[in-house]
């Protein structure tokens, strides 16, 4: 793979690593495998995505905060690779981490499940009166 520029180049004592910068989301509702290359979640799962994941999926910059279809990436719990939907996990950060591959899977994403967070789960409404994710609020811009 050739590196893009979301990727680092150190020089270490073994030779050359490649580091990337990756989004990393935590699963807010159980979501149970549907077909071979998707994953399965538990409430409180860290997931990392690549940015080359998100790029293939067509999102813009902005657009890994408020995630509304399948991503691909990688549960840090169970180290399972695959898709997962996007309304089922929230944003937590940018990370650094070794090089991640994957593709999009063009398909409808689930219905965001309606109900009580898990314990533990952000509640964005603590901190924002409304939906983050929703366009019409300039304000967080």
């Amino acid at each position: 793979m050739m590196p893009t520029k979301e990727m680092k180049k150190n020089a270490g004592d073994n030779g050359d690593v490649l580091e990337m910068v990756v989004t990393q989301y935590r699963a807010l509702f159980e979501y149970q495998q549907e077909r071979g290359d998707d994953i399965s979640l538990q409430p409180g799962d860290l997931l990392i995505v690549s940015k080359m994941a998100l790029l293939a999926a067509d999102y813009q910059e902005g657009d890994e905060k408020c995630p509304k279809d399948w991503l691909h990436g990688t549960n840090e719990r169970t180290k399972e690779k695959g898709n997962f939907p996007g309304t089922f996990v929230e944003y937590v950060g940018v990370v650094r981490t070794g090089l991640t591959s994957g593709k999009p899977w063009p398909r409808p994403v689930p219905p965001t499940p309606v109900g009580p967070q898990p314990p533990g789960a952000s509640s964005l409404e603590e901190v924002m009166p409304t939906d983050p994710c929703d366009p019409s609020l300039d304000e967080w811009d």
